[in-house]
Parts: structure tokens; C-alpha cells; sequence
């Protein structure tokens, strides 16, 4: 789902919650529809999604503990950056591959990113810290010509699940930078079920001999999650904030179910005013066994293989 305006690469927040803790080539819905794949118990050695072509797109291969190692994503990505509404510079992203290493206590330890952006091959180590025994910490940066960013993302969980995220994201420019905040806050029900999400932001620029002002943290977004009777989820609303403190729809999420059973039958989401398109509708076909065979998006059809 792509707005109708290219992303502003200005300052990225990313929004990390997640119901996996490690892929980062699928988007919020995707984590929902692949999260039995991506159980660590699971005994998949690999994941394979392929177009109506029988073209790869994306895979994700594990290791004998069925813990993540590699994954990539083939999709072209288009990125803007603009200035006073003016676009001074567009590049694409021909694919993304990561490359995932562990401790010996079984967390991540790092991760490495690697992109083809415009014919350069960018690489990103995303480094892990763990303070506690309820806290990750990971960091990393990205500089190139037009671009010097630093990041720390900072997971704060309780009981297993997470309770607080923040990023803080340093973009700089000569010896000044602007530092932007994000703050996710989650809220769970008595079944460890997720019911809210609630992101706050704060911006302050920072230069050499000059104090940054004041500023304010703002609700930013919020979203909510309902469930039914079985505990499965089955509506998802979200809704962002403009500067006037008016919530505007980010998007309405309705999941039904295949009869009593926890698979997906279809996913309905419609999208707000920004996006393009306003309606998408996810098909999904199992195998016996459970396994995916493909997801039809809209009028896309993607298949999979999942080998043990």
C-alpha cells in the first residue's frame, strides 16, 4: 500500500510493533498472515513467496533450531526526498537482502542489511544490545552522499509481550542535526491480547553554541485491536492526528475466519483518503496440512512454498 505522495525520507519513524520479532521485508498485515510461519517452534527450513510468473520474490530460510538466518525481498521500492515541497533527489531500491546472527543465548546479536539502491550496494549493520533481562536496544546508521542518519530503538517488554518502544532518530546536517522521538505505548487485555497502540512523537533541532528550544510531545497516532469470542482478532482501526489534533483514518481492518478454525479467510482493509488504492481485500488458500498455497491481493496472486 503505497500513499498517492512518495515517502519523505526527510526522517523515517518506523512503527516496530510486531507479532514476530525479526522480519523486516513485510508490513503490518503480513506479520498477522505469516506469524504461525515464523514461530521459532515451527519446522520450517524455508519460505518462498513467488508472483504469477513463478518468479521469487521473497524467502526466508532458517536454521536447524528453525530460528531466522536470511531473508530478501526482490520487490522495487521507490523513495523521495524533498526539500520546500520541491523533490531533490528519488532513488529505488532494487532488493533488500538481511542476514540474521544470534547469540548464545538464542537473541539476535545483529543483523546485516544489505541493498542494491540505484546499482550502489548499501550496506547496514543493525546492532543488539540487552541491558536486562526485558529490554533490547538496537542501533545503527545510515550514511551515504545525501543522507546521515542515526537510530536507537529502544523494546521494553513485560511478561513476554512488549509494553514500550522508542526511536530515537538523529538526522544530521553539518554540526547541526534534528533529533525526532517515537513513542509506542501497548495496551493489553487480561488473554495477553493486544487492544491498543498509541504512537507520541517530539522533534527538536540541536546547533553548535545554540540552546534547542522547548517542545512537546504529540499524540501522533492510535490504533485498536478487537477481538472475538475465541480470542482470534477480527477488526484493527487506525487513525492518525494532524496538527490541529483531528484524527484523520489511517485504516479499517476486517479479518474473518475459515468456520471455527484460527485460518484466514480473507483480510478487508480500507485505507484512508491518503492511499492509493483506498481498498484492498486478501484471499487466502490452504493447503490440508495447514500450509499457505497463495494469498490473492486485489487482483495480484502470489504463491507459496514452505519446505521442512
Amino acid at each position: 500500500m503505497n500513499p498517492k505522495n512518495k515517502y519523505q525520507l526527510t526522517i523515517v519513524l518506523l512503527s516496530i510493533l510486531s507479532f514476530c520479532q525479526a522480519q523486516n521485508t513485510i508490513d503490518d498485515i503480513e506479520t498477522y498472515l505469516f506469524s504461525e510461519i515464523f514461530k521459532s517452534n515451527k519446522s520450517i527450513r524455508e519460505f518462498i513467496e513467488l508472483n504469477d510468473k513463478n518468479d521469487t520474490i521473497r524467502y526466508w530460510i532458517f536454521d536447524e533450531n528453525y530460528k531466522l538466518i536470511r531473508e530478501a525481498d526482490s520487490r522495487h521500492q521507490t523513495w523521495s526526498f524533498s526539500a520546500d515541497g520541491l523533490i531533490m533527489n528519488e532513488s529505488t531500491t532494487f532488493k533488500t537482502e538481511l542476514i540474521y546472527n544470534y547469540n548464545q543465548d538464542g537473541q539476535i546479536q545483529n543483523y546485516i542489511e544489505i541493498k542494491n539502491v540505484d546499482g550502489n550496494i548499501l550496506t547496514t549493520i543493525h546492532e543488539f544490545e540487552y541491558p536486562n533481562s526485558f529490554t533490547s536496544i538496537e542501533t545503527y546508521k545510515i550514511d551515504d552522499d545525501l543522507i546521515d542518519l542515526d537510530y536507537e530503538i529502544t523494546n521494553i517488554y513485560e511478561k513476554s509481550k512488549l509494553k514500550k518502544s522508542i526511536q530515537v532518530t538523529k538526522n544530521y546536517v553539518g554540526t547541526s542535526y534534528v533529533q525526532s522521538i517515537s513513542r509506542i505505548e501497548c495496551s493489553y487485555d487480561q488473554g495477553n491480547n493486544l487492544t491498543s497502540q498509541n504512537q507520541y512523537y517530539t522533534k527538536n533541532s540541536f546547533s553548535e553554541n545554540e540552546k534547542p528550544e522547548a517542545v512537546h510531545e504529540v499524540l501522533g497516532a492510535n490504533t485498536n485491536y478487537m477481538y472475538d469470542k475465541k480470542g482470534r482478532l477480527k477488526y484493527i482501526h487506525a487513525v492518525e492526528y494532524t496538527e490541529e489534533g483531528l484524527p484523520r483514518l489511517i485504516k479499517d481492518v476486517t479479518i474473518e475466519y475459515k468456520g471455527k478454525t484460527e485460518r484466514i479467510k480473507n483480510i478487508k482493509i480500507n485505507y484512508g483518503e491518503e492511499y492509493d488504492p483506498t481498498f484492498v481485500e486478501y484471499e487466502l488458500e490452504y493447503k490440508r496440512n495447514g500450509d499457505l498455497i497463495n494469498i490473492k491481493v486485489n487482483d495480484n496472486c502470489f504463491k507459496y512454498l514452505t519446505r521442512r
